[in-house]
């Protein structure tokens, strides 16, 4: 309800949200976005440990749903081109905490030949265990800054809020 009042692009679902991927809530909820709110949504979709079958059966759901922004996870440089000369007209980086990262990711594509826009992964830094977790799950690094600030202020939710809307 929050996020309406902010008239935001779109909201983006993570994938298996609250669930698991076999009853696609991803796209339940990102249907129910669209439909309660009226704000495009970007339903996440995994293509780690699914079969081909198994992919094409949450992309006809989502279909189904009336989702039509996904984000396809998973992919370097070689894989992205794939994505983009089979359609992809936008790709959102991994999230990073250090500019020179992006930077680095964007140069790369463009000299792999990909010329679509390219949007920052971000991830707002509002729990402690909940950015090592995705650090972790992703292979991202956290800045010394950072990982100072998080072990400052990880126990106090609102100083950690406005810290890492600072940082």
């Amino acid at each position: 309800d929050q996020l309406q009042d902010l008239r935001p692009d779109y909201i983006s679902v993570t994938f298996g949200a609250g669930g698991s991927a076999g009853d696609n809530l991803t796209g339940r909820i990102a249907a129910a976005i669209q439909d309660q709110y009226h704000i495009p949504s970007v339903a996440h979709l995994s293509c780690v440990n699914y079969t081909r079958d198994e992919v094409a059966g949450l992309l006809d759901s989502l279909k189904a749903m009336g989702i039509e922004n996904i984000l396809a996870l998973r992919g370097d440089i070689l894989n992205l081109k794939k994505k983009v000369d089979a359609g992809a007209e936008h790709l959102v980086s991994q999230l990073f905490f250090d500019n020179d990262d992006f930077y680095d990711f964007r140069e790369k594509a463009r000299i792999a030949g990909i010329n679509v826009p390219i949007q920052a992964g971000i991830m707002p830094v509002l729990n402690k265990s909940q950015i090592e977790r995705m650090v972790y799950l992703c292979g991202a690094s956290i800045p010394k800054k950072l990982a100072r600030m998080l072990s400052r202020y990880g126990d106090h939710p609102a100083a950690l809020r406005d810290a890492g809307i600072a940082y």
